[in-house]
């Protein structure tokens, strides 16, 4: 269990943990209200104890900064995956109608397809989830031109989550297009 002390001149407490060695650990936790900084301590001491080398994946670490955010009462910007499109959607008013009509019904059949995981945060959004999604366009009748178009519109829309700074890296990058279309 960590603990906490004050150093003199600092207006922070000082998180008092041990590693996985057991080895003794102090960092700030740049809090000044007792209960966020012992909220912090936990977490360092989590982190400290392997918690990051069994999880080593960015969304992973990104889960536990947003748990410790929501902890001391700040949480970060982290819509869910139905938030990020729905806003893309939203986004579209300069469009011609018949463009947007279109990009629109590419976001309505990518949250159908991913059903209840597009209420998670955009940050889970995996590879797979893409993959699963091609697969099963091209299998429904849909050409490899067509659904590779609407890999386009996905990416776009992940693109700009990534400059925006919510998500680390775009999942639809490492997706093969269908064959017979060209990057």
């Amino acid at each position: 269990m960590p603990s906490l002390r004050k150093v003199p001149k600092s207006p922070y407490f000082i998180a008092c943990f041990r590693d996985e060695n057991g080895r003794q650990c102090n960092r700030s936790t740049r809090q000044t209200n007792r209960a966020k900084a012992m909220a912090v301590a936990l977490e360092f001491e989590r982190m400290a104890r392997g918690w990051i080398r069994e999880n080593d994946t960015i969304s992973a670490v990104y889960q536990l900064a947003t748990a410790l955010a929501e902890r001391i009462g700040k949480p970060l910007e982290s819509p869910s995956i139905r938030a990020e499109f729905d806003a893309f959607a939203a986004s579209l008013g300069a469009k011609a109608d018949r463009t947007r009509e279109r990009y629109i019904q590419i976001v309505r059949q990518f949250l159908a397809h991913l059903g209840r995981k597009a209420e998670a945060r955009i940050f889970t959004l995996t590879t797979q989830d893409i993959e699963g999604y091609r697969d099963a366009r091209l299998s429904s009748g849909i050409s490899p031109q067509g659904v590779a178009f609407e890999l386009k519109i996905i990416k776009s829309v992940i693109s700009r989550a990534m400059k925006a700074g919510r998500i680390e890296r775009n999942p639809v990058v490492d997706v093969e297009l269908p064959s017979g279309t060209s990057a």
